[in-house]
């Protein structure tokens, strides 16, 4: 029996002709108790209620990160006395390109808070954690289009969850390191943002109960770099039995993770290579010791320089092991259903420099890219090289390989294509972009995109029903629904979003993507 409780309800029966009896002083207090509590491993929370769901903000799953806990694995949260109000949102994570967040209210570093959506008919449901995007660098679990009423209203649980951003959550130094070896040597150190997924994890599994949540039923799902950690989280021993499923949306960018923290490769430098050209491009004494660094301002710590140029995230060998194209291919993965897939014009906005394709991809020649491509533009080639790339080849390279996953138990993988765009947007731009399929998820077309119509309504309802049939079963099928089969190597079978219809379809895009898988699994040394 789960511990959730909606006071008005419990009490309604007999309040009712008290009420009339008393007067208007108990109005006030009947209104008050409209609002749901529940108590998990710290106390209880007071929620609000809006169209059949429970609403929690801000609830806290780890201690602030603040002080001598900035760049310090996630502590777990305090008890407090009385009922935390968990009606408001919390702030954002400090962050880079802040505007494109879309998010109401302040940014934070204490930021390590979750939203929880809950049907007030709540009773072992299927949990939702999702995962928000913005390369690691921006984003926040509070954006308006991530709300998650309409997705809880189809029978789960919806979690949003905050990360810490930029170098505050992905960032090793020598100092830290000394620090770290010195006082709380079990502590990996570096992937913070990745830990702080891990212990909102484990809080899921603690508290969903309260909620009327299944533990055994988490999915996780996520899109960019929210995507991308859900394919770190596949990989990491930190998050086994964490959760039961998982979606990864444009995010397979984890193949291309050859980025470590102490050891340079060719064109890579290391993560603490990094750390030490920030700081001295910052000015900043190259004999800073970690309470120096804890001490510097966050806006300090926000700019730019070398932080986009080679990527964010690495391998530290404890939170994330190894290459995961390796760990995938070596069957490494944890056996859970894996749903992934990516958009047709992922690469849209992407602009380049002459001869920039000989920098991206010294190894292949121009007539490589006639034969792939045709004869484009070198902003042309780029764009279809980082969508295929870094994303369209990557989700099926990982698809490919679930069938190796838990060490060759094995896991169903189901592989999309989103080809369809919104009627309106048809006269406008080709292709579907990076990011255009999260309206469709999040059942937003009416508020994000101008102009919906009949039709992109049918194919949003269409994809979320996909999604949280999924998250309830591990399989995306359900009546009334085009078949989707798993993906199996021999038909190389996708499953379309297009605007002709959605089903099956074998082969797409085989010999761009063959020749971009071929050449990752040489440069990662993979069979």
């Amino acid at each position: 029996m789960h511990k959730r409780a909606t006071l008005s309800r419990h009490y309604a029966s007999k309040l009712h002709p008290l009420v009339l009896a008393i007067g208007g002083w108990l109005l006030a207090g009947i209104a008050l108790a409209k609002d749901p509590i529940v108590t998990v491993d710290t106390g209880a929370l007071r929620g609000r209620t809006s169209g059949g769901i429970d609403i929690y903000r801000a609830v806290p799953f780890a201690l602030p990160p603040v002080g001598d806990l900035r760049w310090r694995a996630p502590q777990l949260p305090r008890a407090w006395n009385g009922i935390r109000d968990a009606r408001e949102l919390g702030p954002r994570c400090p962050q880079v390109n802040d505007p494109s967040t879309y998010a109401p209210g302040a940014r934070s570093e204490d930021c390590l808070y979750l939203n929880i959506w809950v049907p007030s008919s709540a009773a072992k449901l299927p949990v939702m954690i999702w995962i928000h995007g913005g390369g690691y660098t921006s984003g926040s679990g509070t954006m308006k289009l991530y709300d998650g009423k309409m997705l809880a209203k189809r029978g789960v649980i919806l979690i949003t969850v905050n990360y810490r951003l930029g170098r505050l959550g992905f960032f090793a130094h020598p100092a830290l390191k000394a620090d770290r070896d010195a006082n709380y040597p079990d502590e990996p150190m570096g992937l913070y943002g990745i830990l702080d997924l891990i212990a909102a994890l484990k809080w899921v599994q603690r508290n969903i109960g309260a909620f009327g949540g299944d533990s055994a039923n988490v999915t996780i799902f996520g899109e960019s770099a929210g995507g991308g950690a859900v394919t770190q989280l596949m990989v990491s021993p930190l998050a086994k039995d964490l959760f039961a499923r998982a979606i990864s949306q444009s995010g397979a960018t984890g193949t291309s993770l050859d980025t470590y923290m102490e050891t340079s490769l060719p064109r890579r430098p290391s993560a603490m290579v990094l750390a030490k050209a920030f700081l001295g491009a910052e000015g900043i004494p190259e004999t800073i010791d970690a309470k120096g660094l804890r001490a510097l301002p966050v806006d300090k710590l926000l700019d730019t320089k070398l932080l986009l140029r080679h990527g964010v995230t690495f391998v530290d060998g404890i939170v994330i092991p190894d290459s995961i194209a390796k760990m995938f291919a070596e069957g490494r993965q944890h056996p859970v259903p894996f749903l992934l897939g990516a958009n047709s014009h992922e690469g849209f906005g992407v602009r380049a420099e002459p001869n920039a394709m000989s920098q991206i991809a010294p190894d292949v020649s121009r007539d490589q890219l006639r034969i792939l491509y045709g004869e484009k533009s070198e902003t042309g080639y780029a764009q279809q090289w980082y969508g295929d790339s870094r994303f369209l080849a990557a989700a099926k390279y990982l698809a490919a390989n679930m069938s190796r996953a838990g060490s060759g138990v094995g896991a169903p993988a189901f592989l999309y294509y989103m080809s369809y765009r919104t009627e309106a947007a048809r006269d406008f731009y080709s292709g579907v972009r990076h990011a255009d399929e999260l309206p469709y998820v999040f059942e937003a077309l009416a508020q994000f995109e101008t102009g919906a119509v009949a039709a992109d309504y049918r194919v949003s309802r269409q994809i979320a029903t996909y999604w949280t049939n999924f998250a309830k079963t591990g399989d995306p099928n359900g009546t009334g629904l085009p078949r989707w089969d798993a993906y199996r190597t021999g038909d190389d079978n996708w499953f379309e979003f297009g605007e002709a219809g959605s089903g099956m379809k074998p082969g797409i895009l085989a010999e761009r993507l063959d020749f971009h898988i071929t050449r990752f699994k040489r440069i990662a040394d993979i069979p």
